[in-house]
């Protein structure tokens, strides 16, 4: 009887559950695990953006400085910090370097907004 009432009480206020989200009057509060985007994938080829080769963006990271498999690209980052110079390689071989805004997330897939790719 309990749960009826509550369940009630939310339905009169407006609120529901839909897609791991609690839609409120006034707010939404998703609950949905979300896998982000290595720092890789934020890294396409202008002619093939969503659907950039990966064995092919790998051997020009690691031409451009990064350590094969490292998807965070930490090691463009630490020790020597040449974060810019690898953006300026990659860009010259002919890579878009996205926001993680613009690529949304890979997990959920309603979420993903199909720019990136891993």
């Amino acid at each position: 009887m309990k749960k009826f009432l509550m369940i009630s009480l939310l339905f009169l206020h407006g609120c529901y559950w839909h897609n791991g989200c609690l839609y409120t009057a006034q707010m939404v509060n998703c609950y949905m695990d979300k896998v982000p985007f290595s720092s890789i994938a934020y890294y396409q080829k202008i002619d093939s953006i969503g659907h950039t080769d990966i064995n092919q963006r790998w051997r020009d990271a690691e031409l451009c400085g990064a350590k094969y498999g490292d998807s965070n690209l930490w090691s463009v980052i630490k020790p020597q910090n040449f974060r810019n110079e690898f953006r300026i390689c990659m860009e010259s071989k002919g890579y878009h370097i996205f926001d993680s805004s613009e690529c949304g997330v890979k997990e959920p897939k309603s979420l993903n907004k199909g720019i990136c790719n891993e």
